[in-house]
């Protein structure tokens, strides 16, 4: 069995922890087999792309993390 990777740790800033939350959603939802891998993957490199507004614009990144959160939620 392989081993699954680490989490990815974005910080401590609220963008930081609220991307932590979101990924570690995105893996229960997968987990639990109501997540397709592609569509986890999808959700999981948008999240990625947020990395340069950490420490810079934080309610930008804060917005765009709570509007996928909404999305996973909603799909389910």
């Amino acid at each position: 069995m392989r081993a699954k990777p680490k989490a990815p740790s974005y910080g401590n800033t609220q963008l930081g922890v609220a991307m932590t939350k979101a990924v570690a959603l995105i893996d229960a939802r997968e987990k639990a087999g109501k997540m397709k891998a592609a569509t986890a993957s999808g959700y999981k490199g948008r999240i990625d792309g947020l990395k340069p507004l950490i420490g810079v614009d934080e309610d930008t990144g804060l917005l765009q993390v709570a509007q996928m959160i909404g999305s996973i939620n909603r799909a389910i």
